[in-house]
């Protein structure tokens, strides 16, 4: 903190005493030194944004203890924050604590039910390799907690595990409804039109697919798509179903 500068205590001055009249000298009260102000006392503490910065490289860096101690932090000043309850989930996963890691994402879903992020990680802890129980799990998340795009999408998973096509294309298409941005909910989509014969239209969302996939994170081969873009074109070409 910069000095506080004194001000300056203003002279006395003397008036001349005119001839034949009386003058009363004229003095001025010397202003008081203003007192610096006590400097402000510094906190210790740090914000929720460096701590869930410090926690998430932590996790990042593979220091499994510190990244759990930073985000319980924030959980104890803020006990709903979403970064907290998500990432601290994450790091029960790592540990093998799939109990709290499912209390974690319950948490979560109690406070925003469409949370993609925590659907996704309770479906992953709750799911079995058993498709018709996965079907079961995900229309129960669905009446719990409503309808949501990624549990569409789960949902024509599990229908195409079973080959259920066109109960996976129903699913994909409310999907990609909700979330027609989504370049993976458009190439399943695609998958089931294909599988179903459904050519032209297989054919238009393979390469809208591949069009979204630019600038996302695409969980399909980009190339496998191209191939079977060409092998539709020359079908619907050639004037075949």
């Amino acid at each position: 903190m910069l000095p506080v500068q004194a001000a300056a205590l203003p002279q006395i001055k003397t008036v001349k005493k005119p001839q034949n009249k009386p003058v009363n000298r004229v003095t001025r009260t010397p202003v008081k030194k203003p007192e610096s102000p006590s400097p402000q006392r510094r906190t210790d503490s740090p914000s929720i944004y460096q701590l869930l910065s410090t926690a998430y490289q932590a996790y990042q860096g593979n220091r499994i203890l510190d990244a759990r101690h930073y985000y319980q932090q924030v959980l104890t000043r803020q006990p709903r924050n979403r970064d907290a309850l998500l990432g601290l989930a994450a790091v029960a996963v790592r540990q093998g604590y799939n109990d709290e890691a499912q209390s974690l994402y319950r948490r979560q879903l109690e406070l925003d039910p469409k949370d993609g992020t925590a659907q996704t990680g309770l479906l992953n802890l709750l799911s079995t390799g058993d498709s018709g129980a996965n079907e079961s799990l995900i229309k129960q998340m669905l009446r719990k907690h409503g309808e949501t795009a990624y549990l569409r999408f789960a949902l024509g998973n599990a229908y195409a595990a079973q080959l259920r096509w066109e109960e996976a294309q129903r699913s994909y298409f409310r999907a990609y409804s909700a979330a027609p941005q989504n370049a993976n909910y458009l190439f399943n989509l695609a998958v089931s039109l294909d599988h179903l014969h459904q050519d032209r239209m297989a054919l238009q969302y393979y390469q809208w697919a591949i069009d979204m996939a630019a600038g996302q994170v695409a969980k399909f081969d980009i190339e496998a798509a191209r191939q079977r873009i060409r092998i539709l074109s020359a079908s619907v070409s050639a004037g075949q179903p």
